[in-house]
């Protein structure tokens, strides 16, 4: 027991000396004026003093800890409540360690004490009573300021100003005004989504981002369209998504499928545009469709404007001639297919229609085009097609019990029923 209890002994001596060894071995490896001016630096610590020892001993192995005391000093020795200090602090170099907490405290004394009633009641008071308008807010220095867009109604520009509250009372800026973005005449314009201001990480410029959508005269067809106003220089970003409303009766704000501008777009795109690209990407109420359907949804809505009368009292048909990229030209490909007389034809369901694609020549035509039925027992339904007497086609249909034909000559775009 006595030889165990004595080579422990030994071992905690062994590792004891080791340690001392490895001590010396550190401290060796610094020289005395380093060790000296470390000392006298954290004896009478300041940012001048740790600066000092910083630019002679950069390599040092205090150089961390020194750092970390410095910019520790910078922090706390920060007016929090003056923002043109803290923005100075924010682009001090030595104010790495604490970056962040400094960029939320600038970002806190750039937000607005206004709630959003506020600043759109400002803008409201120097806008004509019929307008619509959006607004957003910020602090700048102290001060708030609101800045907004106004629709006139019928008009076709976006007007912008800015406010600076005073005594009470807000003052005029400045104010400009851009072109209202669409693709369309709308019948209606109307602002969704909050408006706000934000910043792009590749920019400096603060930026008033807001989003108003288009609707035309049958309701169909609408345009969402995303602005980045920046403050600064006064320019306008747009990107426009634009497509079918998918919006049932009732429902509010916006749901649309269809495309953007963006994807169109080429040569050097600026980082408020990809900005707004993404934006768009991220929003789940803008539903992306491929090229194929929205070629398909071109030619059925051509089609239907063509033959308003078609399954009424009209006498001939306007076909439509399709492009190879059509999703309709890609289901033919793909069906049985009736033929005669130099013509194939095929009957299938698309998008939401029933439609009837003919071949000749080489060149595509969409010969017919109406609703899917919703309910096949009550609904008219196209069931069968086939060619009778040469190119004349022969549409077969159900409803109910009933039966009925409809003939389109092919050749002459003739219809009888």
């Amino acid at each position: 027991m006595s030889q165990r209890i004595s080579r422990v002994k030994h071992l905690r001596k062994f590792f004891f000396c080791l340690l001392l060894a490895v001590a010396a071995l550190d401290a060796g490896a610094q020289t005395r004026s380093e060790i000296k001016l470390y000392q006298k630096t954290i004896a009478k610590p300041s940012v001048k003093a740790y600066d000092k020892f910083l630019k002679k001993y950069p390599s040092s192995c205090y150089a961390e800890s020194i750092v970390f005391s410095r910019d520790s000093l910078l922090f706390e020795s920060l007016d929090k409540t003056d923002e043109r200090a803290v923005e100075a602090y924010v682009s001090d170099k030595r104010a790495e360690t604490f970056a962040d907490k400094a960029q939320d405290l600038l970002n806190f004394l750039r937000t607005s004490r206004l709630s959003s009633e506020e600043a759109l009641a400002a803008v409201r008071q120097k806008a004509s009573p019929d307008a619509a308008v959006c607004a957003a807010s910020y602090r700048s220095y102290g001060v708030e300021y609101v800045v907004g867009a106004v629709l006139p109604t019928g008009g076709d520009r976006v007007e912008f100003m800015i406010l600076r509250s005073s005594d009470g009372s807000w003052s005029e800026v400045k104010s400009f005004g851009s072109e209202h973005t669409t693709m369309m005449n709308p019948e209606s314009s109307v602002f969704v989504d909050e408006a706000s201001l934000c910043s792009i990480a590749s920019a400096s410029s603060r930026y008033f981002r807001f989003a108003y959508v288009n609707r035309g005269t049958d309701g169909k067809k609408v345009e969402y369209v995303l602005n980045l106003v920046d403050l600064e220089n006064d320019n306008v970003f747009s990107a426009l998504f634009y497509g079918n409303n998918l919006l049932k009766a009732g429902e509010c704000g916006y749901r649309i499928e269809g495309q953007t501008t963006a994807d169109i777009s080429g040569g050097m795109v600026l980082p408020e545009q990809l900005y707004l690209n993404a934006a768009l990407k991220e929003n789940g109420r803008l539903i992306r469709i491929s090229d194929e359907d929205a070629w398909t949804d071109e030619a059925i809505e051509w089609w239907l404007d063509k033959n308003p009368k078609a399954m009424s009292s009209a006498a001939s048909l306007s076909f439509g001639v399709l492009k190879e990229e059509c999703g309709i030209v890609r289901k033919f490909q793909k069906e049985n297919k009736e033929s005669s007389a130099g013509y194939s034809a095929a009957l299938f369901d698309i998008r939401g229609y029933t439609v009837v694609c003919a071949k000749s020549g080489g060149q595509y035509i969409l010969v017919w085009c109406e609703k899917a039925p919703q309910n096949r027992k009550k609904d008219r339904m196209l069931n069968t097609i086939y060619f009778e007497k040469g190119s004349t086609l022969c549409l077969f249909y159900y409803q109910g019990r009933t039966t009925f034909k409809y003939r389109i000559n092919l050749s002459n775009k003739s219809i009888k029923r």
